[in-house]
C-alpha cells in the first residue's frame, strides 16, 4: 500500500518512495510512479499447479521463469516423509522471521516485513512426486531487489538442507 498524503494543496508526498513534489505536474508524476511501483498485497496463489509467473522487477522464482534474471533454482529435497519435510520447511520459514498466511500441503504463502516496514511476500509449492520445493518471492513496494530476495531464498535453501541433513 502507497501511503498519499496532501498538506496543504501544494505539496504531495509519496511515503516510501521517497518522493515529496510541490507543482501540479510533479503530483501526476508522483501518483503514476507510485502506480506503477506497488504490488497486490495478496500472493498470487496457484494457477493450474503453478506459481504465478515474475513481472519484469521485484520478482524472484523457480517456477515459471520469464527471463533469466527473474530465476532461481528449485529446492530438491531428500527422500524423507511430507510431514517432516513441510515441517522443516515451516520452522525454516519462521527461523528466518516470516509470518505464514497461507499454508496448505501443496501450498505456502509468508510475509517478511524488512527495514522501513515495508513487506516481501514468499510463497512456495510442492512437487511431492519430484520431490521439488517451487518457490516465488517478491517486494510488494521500491525498486529491483533481486539481490535481497535471492539471499533470503538461499537462507531459506541452507536452512532448509541443514534441517533435511540432521532429522530429529
Amino acid at each position: 500500500m502507497i501511503l498519499i498524503r496532501a498538506l496543504g494543496s501544494a505539496v504531495l508526498c509519496v511515503f516510501g518512495l521517497a518522493a515529496c513534489v510541490s507543482s501540479p505536474a510533479e503530483q501526476s508524476e508522483a501518483v503514476q510512479s507510485a502506480a506503477l511501483t506497488t504490488y497486490n498485497a495478496n500472493p498470487a496463489g496457484l494457477t493450474d499447479g503453478r506459481l504465478a509467473p515474475c513481472g519484469p522487477v521485484r520478482c524472484i522464482t523457480s517456477d515459471a521463469i520469464v527471463a533469466p534474471a527473474n530465476g532461481i533454482e528449485p529446492f530438491r529435497f531428500p527422500e524423507q516423509s511430507p510431514e517432516y519435510v513441510w515441517f522443516s520447511l515451516r520452522e525454516s520459514v519462521i527461523a528466518l522471521h516470516g509470518k505464514i498466511t497461507k499454508d496448505s500441503t501443496l501450498y505456502m504463502a509468508a510475509e517478511f516485513v524488512i527495514e522501513g516496514g515495508y513487506i516481501d511476500d514468499l510463497e512456495i509449492r510442492v512437487d511431492w512426486n519430484k520431490r521439488v520445493l517451487h518457490w516465488r518471492s517478491t517486494s510488494r513496494v521500491g525498486d529491483e531487489q533481486f539481490n535481497v530476495l535471492r539471499e533470503r531464498l538461499e537462507l531459506l535453501r541452507t536452512a532448509l538442507t541443514a534441517r533435511l541433513s540432521h532429522p530429529r
